[in-house]
């Protein structure tokens, strides 16, 4: 996996997830009522909190697929030395 689309994926799940959430919220309290002028406010600390939440969420999700690109990567690199260090083997030997 190309670290661009790790980037773009970790972006899309960003707005999806914590953008999507705290707006989920803002949006469905004001179609159903319950989001008033007057308790606009307390609704914003609310649709703050979960989109806290969604960040810490997201940001053990995102941890992960470095975990896991770093990993690939690193394996990649090791495969890589191994055809490097048998050509040069070959080219000492003469072969």
């Amino acid at each position: 996996m190309k670290i661009i689309d790790i980037i773009g994926f970790l972006i899309s799940k960003f707005v999806l997830d914590v953008l999507g959430a705290s707006g989920a919220i803002w949006g469905s309290m004001e179609v159903i009522g319950l989001r008033t002028t007057e308790n606009k406010f307390i609704w914003q600390i609310i649709c703050i909190i979960t989109g806290v939440l969604f960040f810490i969420r997201w940001s053990m999700m995102a941890k992960e697929k470095y975990n896991e690109f770093k990993l690939s990567t690193n394996s990649l690199e090791k495969k890589l030395n191994n055809i490097i260090e048998k050509n040069y083997d070959c080219a000492k030997k003469g072969v």
